[in-house]
């Protein structure tokens, strides 16, 4: 009996030790979540360049009331901005010291083969690859050194205008581009670091469990030459790394990275799928179609189409990228709208394009499936441009 029992504890901790490999070879939570569906509009604030200005326009107050009472209550805060600087933060979310440089060229030169993506080991290719980043990416903007501070500074002080209208409104703040993708770890570190305490500390514990929805990833794709699609973990990819990075410290604050990617022909579209469909590493995954300034890019209105009617993306012969949906990752689609349907010489095409959308993605509605992006305030408020908008939430 007792050598029974001692066969039986032995295959159990086997099993169990082969169920945790199993589990770190995934980019996968410890178990499956059914995540709750939003509609977010997405809204430019802050700096739109390395002036450190609020070059974006300013929402009116009369502007986030009829925002309130279209209906919308959940909102990505986003920018333009492609930053170089951090400062560090006091216990009160203040900076303090100087602005210190997000990834530096001693960072740079950490970077392995790997890493890079190479298919070489030596020592002379890597080092070049590595000054090619730095001739090509390591830019030295104005003096003023700009920082991710003030731009998080700019969305907080939003947030709050928005839920002195709308206490039920819920945000999902920007981790801005990586300008250098094949250093993105290094900037999504001080992200952490410096971003998502500053939206901690700027509300109140109540509003953060209420209001914060997480953060959004505004790294449009996953650059690099790096991606490995038997590595379900993070590919390899840096963008895929440095995004897995800051949504496992969401996760455990019960928080979600929302990602928009862009889509294109070839690599771009194939590796939305790996990551969505293989990977908890975005929460929610809204694809760009593109048509409605690039005619050329009509099949990706049906290749997301049937995508988001199947809860996974699917290639253009409807296959599901990686063979099956693993992940909780809900998969939707963002609705693109400018004033360009409306004015310029070619508002026709365009509005027959935005139509398109309508067509095809209202069906989308009801579940929240969908992302709404119409540009800055300039764009959202004018007068048919808003009806357009606004019928999306009825």
């Amino acid at each position: 009996m007792k050598k029974l029992l001692k066969l039986f504890s032995f295959v159990l901790v086997a099993a169990m030790c082969i169920a945790m490999c199993s589990c770190a070879k995934t980019g996968l939570r410890s178990k499956p979540v059914d995540l709750e569906h939003v509609m977010p509009l997405l809204m430019y604030v802050g700096c739109g360049d390395d002036s450190g200005k609020a070059s974006q326009p300013a929402f009116t107050d009369e502007e986030l009331q009829q925002l309130t009472d279209a209906g919308i209550n959940e909102y990505v805060l986003l920018t333009t901005f492609m930053p170089t600087y951090y400062c560090d933060i006091d216990e009160n979310g203040n900076a303090v010291g100087e602005p210190q440089r997000l990834c530096t060229k001693e960072d740079i030169y950490t970077l392995t083969a790997e890493d890079l993506g190479l298919e070489s080991d030596s020592e002379f290719d890597l080092t070049n690859a590595q000054e090619k980043i730095i001739r090509d990416s390591y830019v030295t903007p104005a003096d003023n050194k700009s920082t991710i501070n003030q731009q998080i500074d700019y969305e907080i002080e939003l947030a709050k205008r928005i839920l002195a209208i709308n206490p039920n409104a819920k945000f999902w703040f920007s981790l801005p581009h990586t300008k250098i993708i094949e250093g993105a770890t290094f900037y999504a570190e001080h992200y952490m670091d410096v971003i998502y305490p500053k939206v901690k500390i700027a509300f109140s514990e109540e509003e953060f469990e209420k209001n914060v929805g997480g953060l959004y990833w505004s790294t449009e794709d996953a650059g690099g030459n790096a991606f490995d699609v038997e590595n379900q973990v993070d590919f390899g990819n840096p963008a895929v790394k440095a995004a897995k990075y800051c949504s496992d410290i969401l996760h455990e604050d019960n928080k979600t990275l929302m990602w928009i990617p862009y889509t294109s022909a070839g690599r771009q579209y194939e590796r939305i799928g790996f990551i969505s469909n293989l990977t908890d590493v975005f929460d929610y995954v809204y694809m760009q179609p593109g048509y409605l300034w690039h005619a050329e890019k009509e099949p990706y209105v049906g290749y997301i189409k049937s995508s988001v009617e199947a809860g996974a993306v699917l290639n253009s012969n409807g296959a599901i990228y990686g063979g099956e949906k693993k992940s909780s990752t809900v998969i939707g689609v963002e609705i693109e709208l400018d004033r360009k349907v409306i004015s310029g010489k070619e508002a026709e095409a365009h509005m027959t394009r935005y139509n398109a959308y309508v067509e095809n993605f209202s069906q989308f509605k009801s579940d929240k499936l969908i992302a709404i992006y119409c540009s800055n305030s300039n764009d959202m408020f004018v007068e048919t441009v808003t009806e357009l908008l606004f019928q999306w939430y009825k």
